[in-house]
């Protein structure tokens, strides 16, 4: 398998998490670990070709500067937002987990909220482009959208 999958505008409702999850780990990423990097990873296997670029199932080119590349034009692009995504998250954790709460001694209130579970649930369309949702952490798929909870 190509390390950067790309798919045909025909087949573009097509995407199959086991796709998502194969093209992730090109990316070094574990969809079960780091779930809510999978949105941006299946955004690339939808992301279309720069003007110019061609596919023919093995090699993209550039018709104009003759480039020929086994990569997405735009896997660069993705892999600095997966890696902004990741300092991102990390940060916003670190901002979270970093606050104490006051003991159960103390008199202060506390105003903490419980944040929601990181993003797992990812939208896909089946083969007969009826739309289904999976969640990476948890294997599960359902029709309905996920209710978010939000504290």
């Amino acid at each position: 398998m190509n390390s950067t999958m790309f798919l045909e505008r025909s087949n573009v409702n097509r995407v199959t998490p086991e796709q998502a999850e194969a093209l992730a780990r090109t990316f070094g990423v574990v969809a079960s670990e780091e779930p809510h990097l999978m949105p941006l990873i299946r955004s690339l296997l939808y992301t279309p070709l720069p003007p110019d670029w061609s596919y023919d199932g093995a090699v993209f080119t550039n018709a104009v500067t003759g480039e020929t590349t086994e990569e997405h034009p735009a896997r660069n692009y993705f892999a600095q937002a997966i890696d902004d995504e990741r300092e991102r998250h990390l940060l916003e954790g670190n901002l979270h987990m970093g606050s104490a709460l006051p003991d159960s001694n103390s008199q202060e209130s506390t105003n903490a909220v419980a944040m929601p579970p990181p993003q797992s649930w990812v939208e896909f369309y089946g083969p007969d482009d009826t739309k289904y949702y999976h969640d990476f952490v948890t294997g599960e798929e359902r029709q309905k959208p996920p209710e978010v909870l939000h504290l």
